[in-house]
């Protein structure tokens, strides 16, 4: 005789030998369950945190960017022959960059 048996719902219920890495797998999920939802909670407070700052960081960056690189190309053809061109340019695309990480960055911690 099994220790399986088919109850009239369909379901399937383990007897006394049942499987004991389902057994493990629930405990473990068990003793995970509150981490998880640390972690949902921390990553939904991120997001808010970086939602709010958005429209600011947004508009720095985005202004610095063009700012900076506008200004590099009028330097590098009326300004002195020693400036900085390569400088000032990869400091403006490095704040254009910095704002597509940002944006990347809010849309990872978006809650699901």
């Amino acid at each position: 005789m099994s220790d399986l048996y088919v109850p009239s719902d369909g379901l399937r219920r383990e007897g006394s030998g049942g499987n004991s890495s389902n057994r493990l797998r629930e405990v473990v999920w068990l003793a995970l369950r509150p981490f998880v939802w640390l972690l949902k909670g921390a990553r939904f407070i991120a997001f808010a945190a970086f939602a709010v700052m958005e429209p600011f960081v947004s508009l720095v960056l985005w202004a610095l960017s063009a700012l900076v690189i506008v200004s590099a190309l009028i330097l590098k053809a009326v300004g002195p022959p020693d400036f900085p061109f390569w400088g000032m340019l990869g400091f403006g695309l490095g704040c254009a960059t910095l704002l597509a990480l940002y944006y990347v960055l809010i849309r990872w911690l978006t809650p699901r």
